[in-house]
């Protein structure tokens, strides 16, 4: 076995099983919509249920939404198969997604929802008549790994581009000084 097979399934199994693990202490210690605060006031731990996507975006039609689900993961595991030994990062990358990809799967399919838990508070901030609480939807360890790992593939696949450009911009330095007369050899 390759060696980047052991390294992706060690980050998608990892990633995976914080995520439940993470998310049975949650079920199990805080009551749904209660919080425990952790640094007040600005984290808590908050127990609730997201029937929708990542950061309780909905999305509709729970069959559809499944679907979609199990295709990203089919494509994912795809791309990690295509992917060549030199893309070190990007196993790393797919690990992360695809154990967080896995881990929110499987809670829709066991629960038709998902257990939420990291919640952070920014302030409150005053809009005429209206105060305007300032947070972050409320996530959990599986979005961790999602967000993370698509930040990585994203900076990985611009290092790639910035390194084509270079390299492509040395090449037309070379080609044009090998063409120019100072570098010929004619007569």
């Amino acid at each position: 076995m390759y060696i980047r097979h052991i390294w992706f399934s060690i980050i998608t199994l990892s990633v995976f099983g914080l995520d439940q693990l993470t998310k049975i202490i949650v079920q199990k210690t805080i009551p749904l919509g209660h919080a425990i605060p952790v640094i007040e006031p600005f984290f808590q731990l908050k127990h609730i249920k997201n029937p929708g996507a990542a950061f309780g975006i909905s999305i509709g039609n729970r069959f559809v939404f499944l679907t979609i689900s199990i295709l990203a993961i089919i494509v994912i595991f795809i791309y990690y198969l295509r992917l060549s030994k030199q893309h070190r990062g990007s196993y790393i990358a797919l690990g992360l997604i695809m154990g967080g990809a896995l881990g929110n799967l499987l809670d829709r399919v066991v629960y038709g929802e998902v257990t939420d838990f990291f919640a952070f508070y920014f302030g409150t901030i005053r809009l005429g008549d209206h105060l305007i609480s300032l947070t972050y939807p409320i996530f959990n360890v599986a979005d961790i790994g999602v967000s993370v790992g698509v930040s990585l593939l994203v900076l990985l696949m611009l290092i790639d581009e910035y390194r084509l450009h270079q390299t492509n911009k040395e090449a037309r330095v070379e080609s044009s000084m090998d063409s120019s007369p100072a570098h010929s050899t004619g007569d």
